[in-house]
């Protein structure tokens, strides 16, 4: 699996995500290059159907039904035209499997391969080589402009001037009352100023933009400097493929008392790929089958809490943010009176969706509980909350466009 590859998945996608591209990863191990196999796990099979090359779900299994494509293979300063096939076989219930022609001579047990559709043809690249990285980052080179001509058109730009000026007005009014108490004051009082009425809806708040407002500390130049994690989106578990099957019984097994009093008990906590937290949970990628898994380390196997399939997480981050104003504030008390000064925007356009996953397994991506149960008995559950720290918001948005609002 990708963790045992020899060259870390966070930098791959660092070299990718300035370009809007998403390739699908793959590690070859020792049995696989023996045997000339491997696994064709959920990333590379939603590439190969979302780009029109192949669609494993619609082949029969056996010999006969293999699939057979060109590939070019990146190794070395040059490339090496070659032949990728797909086929299921009979046993092992037709799980899918592909190999590239001559791998072997061109790579070794844990490269990491990066696999991506240009133009419509199917290109590996062989990242563990430092030749291919070096191509990657030199925008002289062959590689990066043929990558560079097949990236997204940056969007953020193009969409954005009405929101703009808008945010320019509200910014040059100067300190604006909070419109109500609380976290969530500073982006309910830019809705009351951009003249949006208060509701539940999860349609984007503003001419298509989701709207998301931030208090920056006094001393914070910039988003990117600020420590704080950014809400991305709440998204529930799929419960009908999880073991545990609501909140409440996430909170019954693996929350705490509330030592405040302010409720029976509550499970406040970050869940990442990194490392266990306190209560022992942490997130696992299953990759056979393309979902994300929150388990339990401490018991005696690491057992399945609650399962998000990559669709749902895809999904949401899509129809969440497919076009957000990040907009920034100042805050300050007069008199008692809370106040913001709206001062810059960060718009973004078109996320890097299908790496979701992989900003997960890497850490970049986390998730927070903030489930309780109150003095009623009742349970709630906030979240479950996806976040990500503004300096790493390339990674997930490309294309952006920032904007100071006052002088």
């Amino acid at each position: 699996m990708l963790a045992a590859s020899d060259f870390p998945l966070e930098h791959a996608e660092r070299l990718f995500a300035p370009l809007g591209i998403s390739p699908a990863y793959f590690a070859p191990t020792q049995t696989g290059l023996e045997k000339s196999i491997t696994d064709a796990t959920d990333g590379v099979r939603e590439l190969l159907k979302r780009e029109g090359i192949h669609d494993f779900d619609s082949q029969k299994k056996g010999q006969k039904s293999k699939v057979v494509v060109d590939i070019q293979v990146f190794h070395k300063p040059t490339h090496t035209r070659t032949k990728i096939s797909f086929y299921r076989p009979e046993t092992k219930n037709g799980d899918p499997r592909m190999w590239i022609s001559r791998l072997g001579s061109m790579v070794s047990v844990g490269n990491l391969i990066a696999l991506l559709v240009v133009h419509g043809e199917l290109i590996a690249l062989v990242i563990s080589n430092q030749n291919v990285r070096d191509a990657l980052m030199d925008e002289n080179s062959e590689l990066r402009q043929m990558l560079a001509a097949s990236a997204p058109v940056n969007v953020a730009s193009a969409v954005s001037d009405t929101l703009v000026a808008e945010l320019r007005k509200i910014s040059a009014h100067g300190w604006h009352d909070a419109v109500r108490t609380g976290d969530t004051a500073v982006g309910m009082t830019l809705e009351s100023c951009l003249g949006i009425a208060p509701n539940s809806s999860g349609a984007p708040d503003y001419h298509g933009f989701e709207l998301k407002a931030k208090v920056l500390k006094t001393g914070v130049a910039k988003p990117e400097d600020a420590k704080t994690r950014q809400t991305l989106f709440a998204c529930v578990p799929d419960w009908d493929i999880s073991r545990l099957k609501g909140s409440k019984h996430i909170l019954a097994q693996y929350g705490y008392p509330d030592k405040r009093g302010h409720a029976r008990r509550r499970l406040y906590c970050e869940v990442s790929s990194k490392k266990a937290n306190s209560q022992g949970l942490q997130f696992e990628i299953d990759n056979t089958c393309g979902q994300l898994v929150e388990v339990h380390v401490k018991s005696s196997t690491n057992m399945d809490v609650a399962r998000w399939r990559r669709a749902s997480l895809e999904d949401k981050l899509n129809r969440k943010h497919a076009q957000t104003a990040w907009v920034y504030a100042r805050e300050r008390d007069v008199q008692g009176t809370r106040q913001f000064r709206y001062f810059q925007t960060t718009i973004t356009a078109a996320p890097r969706s299908a790496s979701f996953l992989n900003l997960i397994e890497t850490g970049i991506i986390s998730m927070d509980h903030l489930i309780k149960e109150d003095l009623k008995g009742q349970v709630s559950e906030k979240g479950p909350l996806f976040k990500i720290n503004a300096i790493d918001f390339p990674l997930l948005f490309p294309f952006r466009r920032s904007e100071i609002l006052t002088a």
